[in-house]
């Protein structure tokens, strides 16, 4: 943990999947230098995972900020984009970044985290232990993501925590958090199946959107259903109905009847 007194560095975490192709496309990423590092460690990978990008480095050339800063609008409300300070160097800091980007569950599988797409940063920190993120987010003063409406939004950091906390070597979740990880990813999932996705440009509908849908699979959990097509029958009800009559719980409750109906 660096202190007050360290000079700070500011980066962008960059999810490189949800921009590939201008990623691709970009004479500045055409290899790791001092201006990003790759956090996945093949080549093949390293377009299409998180980046983390100085931007001291982008500054220093107009050229290079101005396709960094055409990365920014091309993903809707910036979900793709966060910024990070920390007393470490871009090579350093890269490095401990690079350990939180997969996690071992239970029976040792090994799964990627999308610790650079806000979407996932939002309820993470929720999700983790406490012990895990300020492992994490130990070398970090501070650690910004964007909301469904584009808007910044800090993430919480303990500095006590973070100064106590042992080098991250490794990240294992229970079961328990494995589950919490698919039951919050539900919603983008079906707004995914809904035909109303996060796009490349920003949605003003998004927010509202995202509303329904997380409703939606609610009173789905709530129902105590598992089966996935019922919840689409439902989310098309309440799509076509509006967020107004999804927040009624009356109305929920028919197009629930509706729903479980027409699935028999």
């Amino acid at each position: 943990m660096s202190t007050m007194t360290d000079p700070m560095h500011r980066y962008i975490l960059l999810d490189g999947a949800l921009v590939h192709g201008r990623l691709k496309a970009s004479s500045a990423f055409a290899t790791p230098s001092a201006l990003f590092e790759p956090l996945m460690p093949h080549v093949e990978q390293h377009l299409a995972g998180p980046l983390l990008i100085s931007q001291t480095h982008a500054a220093a050339d107009p050229r290079v900020r101005q396709q960094v800063l055409a990365l920014f609008d091309d993903f809707g409300h910036r979900l793709h984009v966060a910024e990070l300070v920390s007393a470490l160097l871009l090579p350093d800091l890269a490095s401990h970044l690079r350990r939180a980007v997969w996690f071992t569950d239970d029976s040792g599988e090994s799964y990627g985290l999308r610790i650079a797409d806000c979407r996932v940063m939002a309820y993470l920190p929720g999700i983790l232990t406490p012990a895990q993120w300020a492992a994490i987010t130990a070398p970090l003063a501070e650690w910004k993501i964007h909301d469904r409406q584009g808007k910044p939004r800090l993430l919480p950091l303990d500095a006590e925590a973070q100064e106590n906390q042992e080098p991250l070597q490794s990240l294992q979740l229970t079961a328990e958090q494995v589950d919490r990880l698919i039951d919050q990813g539900e919603p983008d999932a079906l707004l995914l199946r809904v035909g109303r996705p996060v796009s490349a440009t920003s949605n003003p509908r998004h927010s509202a959107d995202f509303a329904i849908a997380d409703a939606c699979v609610r009173h789905w959990r709530g129902a105590g259903n598992a089966d996935r097509n019922v919840l689409l029958e439902l989310a098309r009800l309440a799509f076509a109905a509006g967020l107004e009559s999804s927040r009624n719980a009356a109305w929920m409750n028919r197009a629930w009847q509706h729903a479980v109906a027409r699935r028999r």
